[in-house]
Protein backbone atom coordinates (compact mmCIF):
# COMPACT_ATOMS: atom_id res chain seq x y z
CA UNK A 1 0.00 0.00 0.00
CA UNK A 2 1.48 3.35 -1.01
CA UNK A 3 2.12 6.05 1.51
CA UNK A 4 1.15 9.62 0.85
CA UNK A 5 4.04 11.22 2.72
CA UNK A 6 6.01 12.05 -0.38
CA UNK A 7 6.65 15.68 -1.34
CA UNK A 8 5.19 15.43 -4.84
CA UNK A 9 1.83 14.23 -3.56
CA UNK A 10 -0.52 17.10 -2.93
CA UNK A 11 -3.92 16.60 -1.46
CA UNK A 12 -6.89 18.30 -3.00
CA UNK A 13 -7.42 21.77 -1.55
CA UNK A 14 -10.25 22.17 0.90
CA UNK A 15 -13.29 23.65 -0.78
CA UNK A 16 -13.82 27.21 0.37
CA UNK A 17 -17.35 28.52 0.25
CA UNK A 18 -18.49 31.95 -0.81
CA UNK A 19 -17.48 34.91 1.36
CA UNK A 20 -19.98 36.03 3.98
CA UNK A 21 -19.12 39.74 4.14
CA UNK A 22 -21.12 40.66 1.00
CA UNK A 23 -24.24 39.37 2.76
CA UNK A 24 -23.64 41.90 5.55
CA UNK A 25 -23.04 44.73 3.07
CA UNK A 26 -26.17 43.91 1.03
CA UNK A 27 -28.24 43.64 4.21
CA UNK A 28 -27.06 46.97 5.62
CA UNK A 29 -27.75 48.72 2.31
CA UNK A 30 -30.93 46.95 1.18
CA UNK A 31 -32.37 45.70 4.48
CA UNK A 32 -34.55 42.60 4.24
CA UNK A 33 -33.53 42.15 0.60
CA UNK A 34 -30.13 41.03 1.89
CA UNK A 35 -31.87 37.66 2.29
CA UNK A 36 -31.50 37.21 -1.47
CA UNK A 37 -27.71 37.34 -1.17
CA UNK A 38 -27.76 35.08 1.90
CA UNK A 39 -29.94 32.49 0.15
CA UNK A 40 -27.79 32.46 -2.97
CA UNK A 41 -24.55 32.08 -1.02
CA UNK A 42 -26.07 29.45 1.28
CA UNK A 43 -27.13 27.44 -1.81
CA UNK A 44 -23.61 27.73 -3.26
CA UNK A 45 -22.08 26.53 0.02
CA UNK A 46 -24.56 23.65 0.26
CA UNK A 47 -23.64 22.60 -3.31
CA UNK A 48 -19.99 22.39 -2.19
CA UNK A 49 -21.00 20.29 0.82
CA UNK A 50 -20.31 23.07 3.29
CA UNK A 51 -22.56 24.34 6.07
CA UNK A 52 -24.83 27.20 5.02
CA UNK A 53 -25.94 28.52 8.39
CA UNK A 54 -23.22 31.16 8.67
CA UNK A 55 -24.71 33.18 5.79
CA UNK A 56 -28.07 33.30 7.54
CA UNK A 57 -26.36 34.22 10.81
CA UNK A 58 -24.52 37.08 9.09
CA UNK A 59 -27.79 38.19 7.48
CA UNK A 60 -29.62 38.15 10.83
CA UNK A 61 -26.82 39.95 12.65
CA UNK A 62 -26.52 42.60 9.96
CA UNK A 63 -30.29 43.10 9.87
CA UNK A 64 -30.54 43.52 13.63
CA UNK A 65 -27.41 45.70 13.75
CA UNK A 66 -28.50 47.97 10.92
CA UNK A 67 -31.99 48.26 12.45
CA UNK A 68 -30.40 49.29 15.74
CA UNK A 69 -28.17 51.87 14.05
CA UNK A 70 -31.03 53.33 11.97
CA UNK A 71 -33.21 53.47 15.09
CA UNK A 72 -30.44 55.25 16.99
CA UNK A 73 -29.91 57.71 14.13
CA UNK A 74 -33.64 58.42 13.92
CA UNK A 75 -33.82 58.80 17.70
CA UNK A 76 -30.96 61.31 17.69
CA UNK A 77 -32.57 63.22 14.83
CA UNK A 78 -35.86 63.43 16.73
CA UNK A 79 -34.06 64.36 19.97
CA UNK A 80 -32.33 67.25 18.22
CA UNK A 81 -35.29 68.41 16.13
CA UNK A 82 -38.24 67.90 18.50
CA UNK A 83 -37.34 70.41 21.26
CA UNK A 84 -37.01 73.19 18.68
CA UNK A 85 -40.34 72.23 17.15
CA UNK A 86 -42.09 72.15 20.51
CA UNK A 87 -40.54 75.48 21.49
CA UNK A 88 -41.67 77.12 18.25
CA UNK A 89 -45.17 75.69 18.64
CA UNK A 90 -45.51 76.66 22.29
CA UNK A 91 -47.46 79.57 23.69
CA UNK A 92 -45.73 82.92 23.31
CA UNK A 93 -47.63 84.67 26.08
CA UNK A 94 -50.36 84.01 28.62
CA UNK A 95 -52.48 86.55 30.45
CA UNK A 96 -50.67 85.81 33.71
CA UNK A 97 -47.26 86.22 32.05
CA UNK A 98 -48.28 89.55 30.54
CA UNK A 99 -49.55 90.81 33.91
CA UNK A 100 -46.27 89.80 35.58
CA UNK A 101 -44.17 91.47 32.87
CA UNK A 102 -46.18 94.70 33.11
CA UNK A 103 -45.80 94.77 36.90
CA UNK A 104 -42.05 94.13 36.56
CA UNK A 105 -41.58 96.84 33.92
CA UNK A 106 -42.01 99.87 36.13
CA UNK A 107 -40.37 102.91 34.53
CA UNK A 108 -38.27 105.41 36.45
CA UNK A 109 -40.50 107.27 38.86
CA UNK A 110 -43.62 105.26 37.92
CA UNK A 111 -44.30 102.06 39.83
CA UNK A 112 -46.90 99.57 38.60
CA UNK A 113 -48.62 98.00 41.58
CA UNK A 114 -51.09 95.75 39.77
CA UNK A 115 -52.08 94.73 36.25
CA UNK A 116 -55.28 92.93 35.29
CA UNK A 117 -55.48 91.84 31.65
CA UNK A 118 -58.30 90.32 29.62
CA UNK A 119 -57.84 88.66 26.24
CA UNK A 120 -59.50 90.67 23.48
CA UNK A 121 -58.48 89.04 20.20
CA UNK A 122 -55.80 86.51 21.04
CA UNK A 123 -54.54 83.57 18.96
CA UNK A 124 -54.00 80.13 20.54
CA UNK A 125 -50.25 80.84 20.78
CA UNK A 126 -50.93 83.95 22.90
CA UNK A 127 -50.27 86.61 20.25
CA UNK A 128 -52.84 89.31 19.72
CA UNK A 129 -54.48 92.08 21.72
CA UNK A 130 -55.14 92.31 25.46
CA UNK A 131 -57.13 94.93 27.38
CA UNK A 132 -55.25 95.69 30.58
CA UNK A 133 -56.24 97.75 33.61
CA UNK A 134 -53.01 98.95 35.21
CA UNK A 135 -52.86 100.37 38.74
CA UNK A 136 -49.90 102.59 39.60
CA UNK A 137 -48.22 103.17 42.95
CA UNK A 138 -49.70 106.67 43.28
CA UNK A 139 -53.25 105.25 43.21
CA UNK A 140 -54.01 106.14 39.60
CA UNK A 141 -55.45 103.42 37.37
CA UNK A 142 -55.49 103.49 33.56
CA UNK A 143 -56.74 101.20 30.82
CA UNK A 144 -54.35 100.13 28.05
CA UNK A 145 -54.61 98.02 24.94
CA UNK A 146 -51.50 95.81 24.67
CA UNK A 147 -50.30 94.02 21.53
CA UNK A 148 -48.19 90.84 21.89
CA UNK A 149 -46.01 89.82 18.92
CA UNK A 150 -44.83 86.35 17.84
CA UNK A 151 -41.43 86.88 19.47
CA UNK A 152 -43.07 87.56 22.87
CA UNK A 153 -42.52 91.32 22.88
CA UNK A 154 -45.43 93.54 23.82
CA UNK A 155 -46.29 97.20 23.45
CA UNK A 156 -49.12 99.59 24.15
CA UNK A 157 -51.40 100.19 21.18
CA UNK A 158 -52.77 103.70 20.75
CA UNK A 159 -56.55 103.56 20.51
Amino acid sequence: MPTFDVPWYQSAPFAEGPKAWPVAVFTVIFGIFGAISAARRADDARALGLPSGRYWAVFGGALVGSFAIWTLAFGLLVAVWLPGYIESASTVMTTAQLEQEIEASSAAGVAVSEADCVEESVNPDGTGYYDCQIAFGDGESLSYRISVNHDGTWAEVVR
